[in-house]
């Protein structure tokens, strides 16, 4: 049983194949500090992104994304202490671990430092052998906490977003919405007759298409659409920036692409039909609070489905 446990070392191994290289960012003007850090760390896998200045990190922080920071307090511009408050993600969910690396070795800086959220303090002159374990440990933190975070906003089976993660983000998406007067549609996807086929043909192979379907929607819209499994054989598309005329043309070219493919695993085949449900505003529309969104769309999907397999319905906001 022990030699099962998971240790630090297995955790690593499984974060490696997730991340190979971690992305350090070193925030420092002391350029003999930075060339040391440079080595050491690059040695240990990850890539370094270098800045003298707090404010030009902060800048980049979305395009590099980092797993964790090494900074500086007393830097030209911004200091570190105060660039701590801009580092932290908006997402509580989330974190960026901090590493304070600096001269400053009083006890009111290290008070300050955590309070405003560093993680760790250290001060120079430093090891840096030591720094890198430091560093190992925050972002082994920072990587396990993503992972925990993606397992709980994505469904196992299809890796595309569960209902939490949809609920959530079209919360924020209809706020957007309303602010800038913008186009928003929805698509709720049901495989007609899923039932049946695992009846028929048993759950192994209706998992099977349950995936095959999820990658079909994924590959057949942009990276900006949202996909996601809502419950069991319903799927819902989140079209930001799309009319209910557009949304209906991202319709058709999924039963059109569908009907070309079909799904096959050994013996077994399908070409499954479904129905669509699409609700959506257009700007001179009201926006209504995203629950009545969703309402408004599985509503649609019922239209169709009383239509008949294979169907389409469409709901505005009015």
């Amino acid at each position: 049983m022990a030699k099962d446990k998971l240790t630090p070392k297995k955790v690593d191994q499984f974060l490696a194949k997730i991340k190979p290289h971690p992305v350090v960012a070193v925030v420092d003007d002391d350029q003999a500090s930075v060339d040391l850090l440079h080595r050491t760390l690059h040695d240990e896998g990850y890539e370094i992104r270098t800045f003298k200045r707090a404010e030009d990190l902060i800048a980049k922080l979305g395009e590099i994304q980092p797993d964790a920071v090494i900074t500086e307090i007393v830097l030209s511009g911004m200091s570190g202490l105060s660039a701590l408050e801009d580092l932290r993600p908006a997402n509580p969910e989330e974190i960026l671990p901090v590493l304070i690396l600096t001269h400053k070795n009083d006890p009111r800086s290290k008070v300050l430092a955590f309070r405003r959220g560093a993680f760790d303090y250290v001060t120079k002159p430093f090891d840096a052998e030591e720094v890198a374990a430091r560093i190992r440990s925050l972002v082994r933190a920072k990587l396990v906490q993503d992972v925990l975070r993606a397992s709980s906003l994505s469904d196992p089976l299809t890796t595309l977003y569960n209902r939490r993660f949809l609920v959530s983000w079209l919360d924020r998406e209809i706020a957007r919405v309303k602010r800038y007067a913008l186009p928003f549609s929805c698509l709720a996807v049901d495989i007609d007759g899923f039932d049946d086929i695992n009846e028929k043909c048993g759950e192994n192979f209706g998992d099977f298409v349950l995936k095959k379907f999820a990658g079909l929607m994924t590959e057949n819209t942009r990276q900006s659409d949202i996909v996601g499994r809502f419950e069991d054989d319903e799927f819902m598309i989140f079209l930001p920036g799309t009319s209910r005329e557009q949304a209906t043309v991202v319709a058709h070219r999924l039963r059109k692409t569908a009907a070309e493919k079909g799904f096959q695993q050994g013996r077994q085949k399908t070409t499954p039909s479904f129905s669509i449900g699409i609700a959506g505003c257009n700007p001179s529309e009201p926006v209504p609070p995203a629950a009545a969104f969703l309402e408004r769309a599985q509503e649609a999907l019922g239209k169709a489905k009383a239509i008949g397999t294979g169907e389409t319905a469409v709901l505005g906001m009015d």
